[in-house]
């Protein structure tokens, strides 16, 4: 990894607290932060478990609280669902074409929730397509609106990280009309 660049990020309250506390630098690879600028999107508000309610694909539980994930933990999760994507597509899958963490962050955008299920913290993430051929704002690094997609097929999935383990623990597919 070369260098490191702190890239300013809301810390947590407390377990249950979903409203931004300090503001606290958290340091991940310049190639990480550059990554994440634009794509991911950490989801707060009154209710950021909404993100679970999720239309045509099953999703992980919902927790006791929820907590604000680290970007460090977020570029982590990615390198994971990167796996295990890759290992998907070897197992004989098509959708979504995704070999290697540098096409996860070409080709896909995400919100991410911390959730604290049994005293354990993991992170859930809602993926979908970038359109690469549409002007897209960049998104914020937080919002209070999840994006939720009905259908659409593969290439829009959630998986769920269990940030002790550097685990994928959920990952599912949405359907297709």
């Amino acid at each position: 990894m070369v260098g490191a660049v702190a890239i300013a990020a809301m810390a947590g309250c407390g377990q249950g607290e979903t409203s931004p506390g300090n503001v606290r630098k958290v340091a991940i690879p310049a190639d990480d932060a550059a990554a994440l600028t634009g794509r991911v999107a950490i989801v707060t508000g009154s209710d950021p478990m909404a993100l679970l309610d999720q239309c045509s694909r099953d999703a992980p539980a919902r927790g006791e609280s929820s907590f604000q994930p680290a970007l460090a933990d977020i570029a982590a999760m990615e390198d994971a669902v990167a796996v295990a994507l890759a290992k998907r597509l070897a197992g004989g899958a098509t959708e979504p074409a995704v070999r290697d963490i540098a096409a996860l962050r070409r080709g896909w955008s995400g919100d991410f929730i911390g959730i604290v299920r049994q005293g354990k913290r993991f992170i859930y993430a809602s993926y979908g397509p970038v359109d690469r051929d549409a002007v897209i704002a960049p998104r914020p690094v937080e919002t209070t609106a999840p994006r939720l997609m009905c259908d659409g097929g593969p290439d829009y999935f959630g998986a769920e990280y269990d940030v002790a383990a550097r685990a994928i623990t959920h990952l599912a597919f949405n359907g297709a009309i």
